[in-house]
């Protein structure tokens, strides 16, 4: 055999595995929180965290879910988790909150959505999970973030059109809007260092934030929200 005879080979049973090819390695998951370890917490930094629910489970805005969910952020308070305002959406939760912790933050949420799981299962007659995923929070380091943050909050089912639009005249039922003391066509009626409130009383931040940047609107309608780096 010559060395031109050599230099070629017909490989007829060419493994088919390894290698470079489309679609290969680890599947990407879209809309998932990242696994990755969180921003340090600061008693004195509010944070704006987000809890989704998994698919085709029943709205939470509704009589039932509300309920739920209401309950289970005043059971929640305690001294080293404190959360100042909340809304409810259909298929997720937006909270502000303040942590003393790390440990404070993880078992304030554990004991939240635990407790929104067991009683929402039982209300809705089923078993198994009600949450899709670890929850997402932003840690809301300057005034000027709080108040967009609140103001998103707040408003937020004005995003999701599940507001009474230019007609409504107080806060949205599903929030914690009616313990506001900052908006700019509607007087507080909760307060919410009263026996029994819902949410801890407002820090410094909130209070200073609204006189800096102003009051707002319960018509207001909030953009999808950019996340910047903390």
């Amino acid at each position: 055999m010559t060395l031109a005879q050599q230099s070629t080979f017909a490989f007829v049973d060419a493994p088919t595995w390894g290698g470079a090819r489309d679609n290969a390695g680890r599947k990407k998951k879209h809309g998932h929180v990242p696994h990755a370890p969180r921003r340090s917490v600061c008693k004195s930094h509010l944070r704006l965290v987000t809890t989704k629910l998994c698919a085709g489970l029943p709205s939470l805005r509704s009589p039932d879910g509300g309920e739920v969910c209401v309950e289970a952020i005043r059971a929640a308070q305690r001294a080293d988790f404190r959360i100042h305002h909340f809304s409810i959406q259909h298929d997720h939760l937006h909270l502000v909150l303040a942590a003393d912790s790390s440990d404070a933050l993880a078992r304030g949420m554990k004991s939240l959505c635990t407790r929104i799981a067991r009683n929402l299962n039982q209300r809705w007659g089923r078993a198994g999970r009600v949450f899709a995923q670890r929850f997402h929070d932003e840690v809301l380091k300057s005034l000027g973030r709080l108040w967009h943050a609140l103001r998103y909050v707040l408003c937020n089912h004005n995003k999701h059109g599940s507001g009474a639009g230019r007609a409504a005249v107080a806060p949205d039922l599903f929030s914690s809007g009616r313990y506001f003391d900052g908006w700019s066509d509607f007087a507080a009626d909760w307060d919410p260092r009263a026996r029994g409130s819902h949410v801890a009383p407002p820090p410094w931040t909130l209070r200073e934030c609204v006189k800096r940047y102003g009051r707002f609107s319960l018509h207001f309608t909030p953009k999808p929200r950019v996340v910047r780096a903390a």
